[in-house]
């Protein structure tokens, strides 16, 4: 799993300097403009979930020679998860930085950051990447990159889409949040949830409703990849 895990990593660091580069440049155009409203959504919810869906796309060159290693199709999978996590996690990581670091200038920032550290923030950080990769990976485990990958982009596509929309405009404006960007919207959304329903309730509800997601798409995925032939 390990020497799995480092291949990865390996594998994707352009790719992975790429992404930060863009982070690093998105975040000097946000601070020129001194709008931070719509930072950590873009830096939090757009990038990760393009490095999980790159993650699996780009290593289905790889796929038949790894199949072919003296390791289980289960620790392939897990291994397939646990490294877009791994590169997901390093991401909001950085966005968590980054924000502190606007926090001294910028009001919104200082609210942003604070909130990223707090419960709400962990599960908005893990939220769409795990819906994201729960729902993209078994489908491309299952069509490969010709009918999987169309799939995959063109939902991807229409539900971030939407979810912009929903979250901004309708959710903003049902709990009338002052700010626009999605975070603000989620994290009212995530306050309204934790007062109705109590917090341990709340946001141990969501991460049990998370984790079943998760471990059903790992079963999933090793349902396919073993009827799968590589050799």
């Amino acid at each position: 799993m390990k020497a799995l895990l480092l291949r990865n990593l390996r594998a994707y660091r352009t790719f992975f300097l790429l992404m930060i580069t863009v982070m690093i440049l998105y975040s000097l155009l946000v601070f020129r403009v001194g709008s931070v409203n719509g930072l950590v959504g873009f830096l939090v919810v757009f990038l990760p979930s393009i490095a999980g869906i790159v993650l699996f796309l780009g290593d289905q060159e790889l796929m038949q020679h790894t199949a072919s290693l003296p390791i289980s199709r289960m620790q392939l999978v897990v291994s397939k998860y646990l490294s877009t996590y791994l590169f997901g996690g390093v991401l909001v990581i950085l966005t968590i930085a980054i924000t502190w670091l606007f926090s001294g200038y910028f009001f919104n920032a200082r609210v942003d950051f604070l909130e990223l550290i707090s419960m709400r923030g962990f599960l908005f950080a893990i939220l769409p990447i795990t819906v994201l990769v729960s729902i993209s990976y078994p489908i491309l485990f299952r069509f490969g990159l010709g009918l999987g990958a169309k799939i995959l982009l063109i939902s991807f596509a229409l539900l971030y889409g939407i979810g912009m929309i929903v979250m901004e405009r309708v959710v903003g404006s049902w709990l009338m949040v002052q700010r626009s960007g999605i975070f603000a919207s989620a994290m009212a959304l995530f306050a309204r949830g934790e007062t109705r329903f109590g917090v341990v309730l709340f946001d141990g509800g969501l991460m049990v409703l998370l984790l079943v997601l998760m471990i059903g798409s790992i079963l999933l995925s090793v349902f396919w990849i073993h009827r799968k032939d590589f050799n």
